[in-house]
C-alpha cells in the first residue's frame, strides 16, 4: 500500500503550556457519617418525624378519606455538607418512597433531600428511627441504620419551596404569575393536569419533554398557588 504524502502543514505551538498539579478523576470519598448520641438523636428525629406526618394529614388540601391511600406527603431531610451521594439511601422505591429534588447551595452548605412518601408507607422511617434506638447489628454491635440516620440532621414536612433547585434569590414575589419548569413523576401526568385545571394553572400541554422517569412541563402560577397544588398531587 502506498505511503500516503505527507504535504499537510501543521501548527506547533511552543512555551504555551504551564505545569499543574495531578488531580484525580475519582470522586472524593464520602466522609463518615458524624457521631451523635444516640438516644438524644433517634428522639429528636421521631419527634420532628411525627410532626410532619401529622402537619401531612392535618393539611386542608389533604384528599379525601377515600383517597389517602394512593396520596402521599414530601419530607425535607437536612444532611451535613459532603454527604449529598449519600441521598439515594433515603429513598426506598419497593415502598414508593422517591427521592425528587436535592438541593447544595456550594458543597459547604448542608444538602437537602426532598422525599416523596405515600400515605400507606407513613410508618416507615418511624421504624428505622425506632430500630435504630433500640437495636444493634450483629456483628459490629452498632445501632442499626447508622450510617444512615447518623446523616440526618433535621426532618421536616416539606413545602413548595424544598422543590425548587436553584438559587432561592431567583424565586419571585409570592403572588407574582410566573412560567415554572415542572418535573411530573411517572404515570401522575392526568393527575396533575386534572388539580392544576381545578386551580386555574396555566399548563402548556403542547410543550412536554418526555424522560423515562419524568416528564416535563411549563406552567403558569404564582408561588401559592403553586404550593396548593402539591399539597393537593403526588405529580410533583
Amino acid at each position: 500500500m502506498p505511503e500516503l504524502p505527507r504535504d499537510r502543514s501543521h501548527f506547533y505551538l511552543q512555551n504555551v503550556g504551564q505545569p499543574e498539579q495531578y488531580t484525580t478523576r475519582q470522586r472524593p470519598r464520602t466522609p463518615p457519617p458524624p457521631v451523635r448520641e444516640r438516644e438524644t438523636h433517634a428522639r429528636a428525629l421521631e419527634a420532628a418525624l411525627n410532626r410532619a406526618i401529622e402537619g401531612a394529614r392535618a393539611r386542608p388540601e389533604v384528599r379525601p378519606p377515600q383517597e389517602v391511600a394512593s396520596g402521599g406527603f414530601y419530607l425535607q431531610f437536612q444532611l451535613p455538607p459532603g454527604n449529598t451521594e449519600f441521598v439515594q439511601n433515603i429513598e426506598n422505591r419497593s415502598k414508593g418512597i422517591e427521592l425528587v429534588s436535592v438541593r447544595q447551595s456550594d458543597d459547604n452548605a448542608p444538602a437537602f433531600a426532598t422525599v416523596f412518601i405515600p400515605f400507606r408507607s407513613a410508618n416507615y422511617f418511624q421504624r428505622i428511627l425506632d430500630e435504630y434506638r433500640t437495636q444493634v447489628t450483629a456483628k459490629a454491635q452498632r445501632p442499626r441504620h447508622e450510617a444512615l440516620v447518623n446523616r440526618i440532621d433535621s426532618i421536616a414536612l416539606a413545602a413548595i419551596r424544598a422543590l425548587f433547585t436553584d438559587d432561592e434569590n431567583l424565586l419571585p414575589a409570592q403572588d407574582a404569575q410566573t412560567w415554572w419548569e415542572i418535573w411530573i413523576r411517572g404515570g401522575l401526568v392526568e393527575q396533575f393536569q386534572a388539580v392544576a385545571r381545578t386551580l386555574g394553572v396555566n399548563v402548556a400541554e403542547d410543550q412536554i419533554i418526555d424522560f423515562p422517569e419524568r416528564e416535563v412541563f411549563l406552567a403558569q402560577s404564582d408561588f401559592e398557588t403553586l404550593g396548593r397544588l402539591m399539597a393537593r398531587t403526588d405529580a410533583m
